[in-house]
């Protein structure tokens, strides 16, 4: 279809969701405009929050190795209380330039050291906001060492890691999938977990 704004993944991945109190998984069959749901798994993680190196890979493990998933293509969402989002206004400027500025304006209040910062970002709106000709940014940012212990446990869990993603854009490329967008209309997107609703 015309107009997406995310592009289409070249395997169908196996979706990860790891949250606060179970850990979903998704596989879908199909292509653009045919998809059905192939799989879906949701384990309940142990109460008292649980080790994602050693407990949540081993029942990902188990749901993996029963469902016939091992080796497949996986693509996942950093887990919401590892994720930072700002929403920040940076003048025009070019990419690259725009790419540490956002990592900039991350630094300013991380609680952790400005080294260990992973960060992505999407232009917002129209991307600009006109009376100060500015461009909106919605900014991510995460730990690099907790989306390492991620991608280590999902290797251990017998999956092929290719995408991790934050969460709000993850919903976004799936509604971009599947849906057409309404030209002219706003658009909200709520995402409603145990601990917090985004």
């Amino acid at each position: 279809k015309k107009g997406k704004m995310f592009p289409l993944p070249d395997k169908n991945p196996v979706g990860i969701d790891i949250g606060a109190h179970s850990a979903k998984l998704v596989k879908f069959k199909g292509s653009e405009g045919a998809f059905s749901l192939e799989e879906a798994v949701c384990l309940n993680l142990p109460k008292g929050g649980a080790d994602l190196a050693g407990e949540i890979a081993g029942l990902i493990a188990g749901a993996v190795k029963s469902r016939r998933l091992s080796g497949r293509y996986a693509a996942t969402v950093v887990p919401q209380g590892q994720m930072i989002s700002r929403h920040i206004y940076l003048p025009v400027m070019p990419d690259k330039d725009l790419k540490e500025a956002v990592r900039w304006e991350l630094r300013k209040d991380l609680p952790f050291p400005a080294d260990e910062l992973l960060a992505d970002y999407v232009r917002a709106g129209s991307g600009v906001k006109t009376a100060e000709n500015n461009i909106s940014i919605i900014a991510f940012a995460a730990r690099r060492s907790e989306v390492e212990r991620l991608i280590c446990a999902l290797k251990d869990a017998g999956l092929d890691l290719r995408l991790v993603e934050a969460a709000p854009t993850a919903m976004l490329s799936s509604f971009d999938l599947a849906y057409e967008w309404d030209e002219g209309a706003n658009s909200a997107m709520l995402d409603i977990g145990v601990n917090q609703s985004t």
